[in-house]
C-alpha cells in the first residue's frame, strides 16, 4: 500500500533530485505516492506538481510514477487527491497541456481515466527562425494606432487590465477559448508587448518565452474591433527582438487557434516547421 500526502515547503529538498530543474523550485503545490515497501527499505512511488492559473485554474505541470509501480493507479490517486486538495482552497478547473507524441499517449489515457476531459486537440507548435519571421513582419501593413509597451515596462495595474480584458473576452465567446495566462515572470519581459487604445485600454498583448535558447510565442491577443493591432504587436516585438537575437535564433509559434494558425503560415509564408502537436485537457472539480 501506498499513502498519498502534500510535502511542505521545507521539506520539498528531499524530493529535489526527482523534479526537473524548471520544476524544481517554481511550483506551488508538490504530491507524492510514497513510502512503498521496496524490500527493505521505502521507496517513492510518484510525484506530481500543480500551480495556480487564473479565475480558479490549476495546472498540473509535471507528473511521474516510476515504473515499477506502473499500472497500480498511483497516478490517479495523485490527480483525485490534489483536485479534491485544489477544490478545498477555491479552485474549480485542473488543466493539462503537453506535446501530443507517442511518449505522452500513456498520460493522455490516465487522464481521461481520471476524469479529464480533451479541450483542445490538434493545436500546431511551427518553428522557424526570427530571420524568416521578421520578411513576414516586415510585410505586414504600418498601422501604428496603438501604443505598444514592454512587459518590462509595464505597471502591475496594466497586466491586470491584460487579465480582465481577457476574461471579458473570454466570457462573450461560445467556447471561451482564450487560454490562460502564465505568471507574468514566466514570459520573455523585454520583447513581450501589450497594446493599448483609447482611454489607455488593453487591445491586445504578445508574449514570449525563453526556454532554452528558442524564443516561443506563447501567447497572442487581439480584442474584438482592434483593426491593426497585430501588426502593431509583431512589428514592435520584431525591433525589441533584433536588439537580443540574431537572425539564427530559432522562432517556435504555439498555434493554439484558427486565427493564430493563418497569421503563423503568413508570416512564414507556409515554410513553418511543424514540430509537434499539443493536446489540453481539463477536470472540472
Amino acid at each position: 500500500m501506498y499513502r498519498i500526502f502534500v510535502v511542505p515547503e521545507d521539506a520539498r529538498q528531499i524530493y529535489a533530485d526527482l523534479l526537473p530543474d524548471d520544476i524544481r523550485d517554481e511550483e506551488d503545490l508538490l504530491i507524492v505516492a510514497g513510502e512503498v515497501q521496496v524490500g527493505k527499505k521505502m521507496e517513492c512511488a510518484g510525484i506530481s506538481t500543480y500551480t495556480p492559473l487564473i479565475k480558479g485554474a490549476w495546472e498540473l505541470t509535471f507528473i511521474h510514477v516510476a515504473q515499477q509501480f506502473s499500472r497500480q493507479g498511483i497516478a490517479r490517486g495523485m490527480l483525485d487527491y490534489a483536485g479534491n486538495l485544489i477544490g478545498s482552497y477555491g479552485g474549480d478547473m485542473l488543466i493539462a497541456a503537453y506535446p501530443e507524441t507517442d511518449e505522452t499517449a500513456g498520460l493522455s489515457k490516465c487522464l481521461e481515466g481520471a476524469h479529464f476531459t480533451a479541450s483542445r486537440n490538434g493545436a500546431l507548435i511551427k518553428q522557424s527562425t526570427l530571420g524568416k519571421f521578421r520578411k513576414g513582419i516586415d510585410a505586414l501593413p504600418e498601422v501604428g494606432r496603438f501604443e505598444a509597451v514592454p512587459l518590462s515596462e509595464a505597471d502591475d495595474e496594466l497586466w491586470k487590465d491584460l487579465q480582465d480584458t481577457i476574461d471579458e473576452e473570454g466570457e462573450t465567446k461560445e467556447e471561451g477559448v482564450f487560454p490562460l495566462l502564465h505568471d507574468r515572470g514566466d514570459y520573455q519581459a523585454a520583447v513581450s508587448m501589450i497594446c493599448t487604445g483609447d482611454y489607455e485600454r488593453v487591445k491586445g498583448a504578445i508574449l514570449f518565452e525563453d526556454i532554452d535558447g528558442i524564443v516561443y510565442i506563447s501567447y497572442l491577443f487581439a480584442a474584438r474591433e482592434s483593426t491593426g493591432v497585430i501588426s502593431d504587436l509583431l512589428k514592435n516585438a520584431l525591433k525589441a527582438a533584433e536588439g537580443l537575437y540574431d537572425d539564427d535564433t530559432v522562432m517556435s509559434w504555439h498555434s493554439v487557434n484558427p486565427l493564430a494558425d493563418q497569421i503563423a503560415e503568413r508570416l512564414l509564408e507556409g515554410a513553418g516547421e511543424i514540430r509537434a502537436a499539443t493536446v489540453a485537457y481539463e477536470r472540472k472539480l
